[in-house]
């Protein structure tokens, strides 16, 4: 079965128009799971997730944005996948998915970091203790807003110390980056600026990348937002654990 996820910060979904716009995008990939990030929602319905989804058969979770900031909303095709359960922390959103098919469990984590960067430590934290209770195969992706080499952004400065607490957060918790195919970076600051930077990433654990064939990661071009999609792919036959 060939699949895809789309993981995307959208930078507020207020504007009518706008979700016009991403509902096409999603219609024109026809992913079976989309993951939009700060939506700007401080709730969702069944009408919100139609109004981008262009569907009211998807299944959704969401988690409400504070004071107009962040927000999460994670939809999924139910002729494809079934919800087992759902957490929220600070920064995330995970889902433990099973595939209506292969009756395999998976999880996904949808993160969005903080920008503030004394929060930025506390979110690490957070996702090392969540990491810690999954034992499925696990897919973690999203806005993580920090970098993890000199390499990932041009035009600003950035923490080195960050950049190693995230790098050991990876390493501790034996966790893979998916290669990024179609750009350099994910996030612009404007057009005719020259900051930029991947911000936006899909880490998983071995047990996801062998427990799926061929999966691919993507940035597709940017549309109403300064992030680029992502676009996760996976097809084939699903292996064994």
């Amino acid at each position: 079965m060939n699949t895809s996820i789309i993981i995307w910060n959208v930078n507020g979904l207020g504007d009518p128009w706008k979700r016009g716009r991403v509902k096409r995008l999603i219609g024109r990939q026809n992913p079976k799971i989309v993951g939009l990030i700060e939506t700007k929602w401080d709730h969702c319905s069944d009408s919100l997730v139609c109004s981008v989804s262009g569907s009211r058969d998807y299944g959704w979770v969401a988690k409400g944005a504070v004071r107009s900031s962040g927000g999460i909303v994670v939809f999924w095709n139910k002729s494809f996948f079934r919800m087992v359960s759902t957490r929220e922390g600070y920064f995330f959103l995970e889902i433990e998915f099973r595939d209506v098919v292969s009756l395999k469990a998976w999880h996904l984590i949808v993160v969005y970091g903080p920008q503030d960067r004394s929060d930025k430590l506390v979110f690490i934290s957070e996702l090392n203790e969540l990491c810690s209770l999954l034992t499925s195969p696990v897919c973690l992706a999203g806005d993580f807003n920090l970098v993890r080499s000199h390499d990932d952004y041009l035009g600003s400065r950035r923490s080195a110390k960050l950049m190693e607490e995230f790098n050991s957060f990876i390493d501790v918790n034996a966790l893979l980056e998916l290669p990024l195919g179609g750009s350099s970076f994910t996030w612009h600051h404007r057009p005719g600026s020259n900051s930029f930077s991947r911000i936006d990433r899909v880490l998983v654990l071995p047990e996801f990348d062998s427990f799926y064939q061929d999966v691919a990661l993507s940035a597709l071009e940017r549309v109403e937002s300064d992030h680029n999609p992502l676009l996760i792919r996976w097809g084939g036959e699903q292996k064994d654990p």
